[in-house]
C-alpha cells in the first residue's frame, strides 16, 4: 500500500465511523507500539510510537519515569509507602539522565508525571525529555 492509498484509508475509517483523523491516527500508533513491543520488546517497556503522516515514517522510543533516590527502593527491607520498586525499563535515574540531558528538571517525591524517552538505534527518534 503507498502512502497515498493509506492516507485515503485512514480518511475514509475517519468519516464513515464519525472520528476525528487524529484518533484513528492514534489508534495506528498504539498498535504499531503494541506490535513493535511484542516482537522487540522486554516486559515492563512502555513503547511508543509515532507516525509522520506526511512521509509515512515511523518513530520508536520508550519511555522512562525520571527519578531520585527517594522516589524508589531497590531492595524489600527499603520499601516505604509511597516509593515505587526500581525498574530498570520503567525508571531511570535523575543521575543516568542528566548524563544524556544536562537540562533535565530534579524531581522530587510529588513529581509523578516525567517521563523520559531514548531512542534505542540511529533511526529511531531524537532523545526526548516530556517533564
Amino acid at each position: 500500500m503507498d502512502l497515498k492509498e493509506f492516507k485515503s484509508a485512514i480518511q475514509q475509517i475517519s468519516e464513515e465511523k464519525d472520528i476525528p483523523k487524529e484518533k484513528v491516527l492514534n489508534g495506528i500508533e498504539h498498535a504499531l507500539a503494541a506490535a513493535y513491543k511484542k516482537d522487540y520488546g522486554k516486559k515492563g517497556q512502555k513503547i511508543k510510537a509515532e507516525l509522520e503522516e506526511k512521509t509515512g515514517k515511523v518513530h520508536f522510543w520508550r519511555e522512562k519515569l525520571v527519578v531520585d533516590e527517594g522516589m524508589v527502593y531497590e531492595n524489600q527491607e527499603d520499601k516505604e509507602e509511597g516509593k515505587k520498586r526500581f525498574n530498570p525499563e520503567r525508571h531511570i535515574m535523575l543521575e543516568e539522565a542528566k548524563k544524556e540531558d544536562p537540562d533535565v528538571k530534579n524531581c522530587s517525591s510529588n513529581c509523578k508525571t516525567s517521563y523520559y524517552a531514548r531512542s534505542e538505534r540511529s533511526w529511531k527518534r531524537n532523545t526526548i525529555w516530556r517533564i
